[in-house]
């Protein structure tokens, strides 16, 4: 008799052993924090956004979290290309390919639109843009002068 009473003492311990253990790792959903309600922002880009004397034909951008593919659609180059770059975002990174030669002396800008957006949530990085020139400055786009009417030369508004 004394022998069974270990044997179901035993066979107890372990059933209690197991129930406890069954119970420690429940698998569910983490709880998470706060919703990310902030746009991707530039980590970093090569070549530098606004530099001059730009030569090359491939740009990467690399922003602080990960960003979502969109196509590009609404992303606007000007001056205009012949034939449109090829966007690639992979993880934190969009690499954009330029397919045309670039002219000499000039002022580019990529205008992104609201293309950029990060991964889960899809927040926008609205209108930014990356500028560069393949001359030693950067354009300020922007014309200044007066305005004169040519019947009589007299300023105008």
């Amino acid at each position: 008799m004394k022998g069974n009473y270990k044997a179901i003492i035993r066979l107890l311990v372990l059933l209690l052993a197991g129930i406890t253990l069954s119970r420690c790792a429940q698998e569910s959903t983490p709880q998470g924090g706060p919703k990310d309600e902030k746009a991707p922002e530039v980590k970093r880009s090569t070549p530098a956004n606004k530099s001059t004397q730009f030569s090359t034909d491939k740009i990467k951008i690399t922003f602080d979290e990960f960003i979502k593919p969109t196509g590009f659609g609404q992303t606007l180059v000007s001056p205009p290309m012949d034939k449109r770059p090829v966007y690639t975002a992979e993880g934190r990174t969009l690499t954009i390919k330029l397919k045309n030669p670039l002219r000499d002396s000039t002022t580019y800008t990529i205008n992104f639109g609201d293309d950029l957006q990060d991964l889960n949530e899809g927040n926008k990085a609205l209108n930014f843009t990356y500028v560069f020139s393949t001359g030693s400055y950067i354009d300020s786009q922007q014309i200044s002068g007066n305005v004169i009417l040519a019947k009589d030369n007299s300023p105008t508004e």
